[in-house]
């Protein structure tokens, strides 16, 4: 992506298929796991010393985020899961 307007594009579909199911503590428990990594790059040319402003060099600085959502791992008797919702549950996290 190039723009936030993009990021949050992207984000946001990527969002949206992503496995969800109702139980009693929320309407759309997510049932998957989700890793959103963003890689920020910034290219520039700086000056190598004071006395040669002409000899640049380039600059390059990196920083990675990485945003991480986990699926519900609620417990069957606060949710009331039974049959399928209940086996889902338990895999979730094992």
């Amino acid at each position: 992506a190039t723009s936030e307007e993009e990021l949050a594009r992207l984000l946001f579909r990527g969002s949206g298929a992503r496995a969800t199911g109702a139980t009693l503590m929320n309407a759309s428990s997510s049932r998957s796991h989700a890793i959103f990594t963003i890689t920020l790059e910034q290219h520039s040319t700086a000056a190598a010393s004071a006395d040669a402003a002409t000899d640049a060099r380039p600059e390059f600085m990196m920083a990675k985020f990485h945003l991480v959502d986990l699926a519900g791992s609620e417990r069957n008797k606060k949710t009331a899961a039974v049959g399928g919702r209940m086996k889902e549950g338990i895999n979730i996290n094992c």
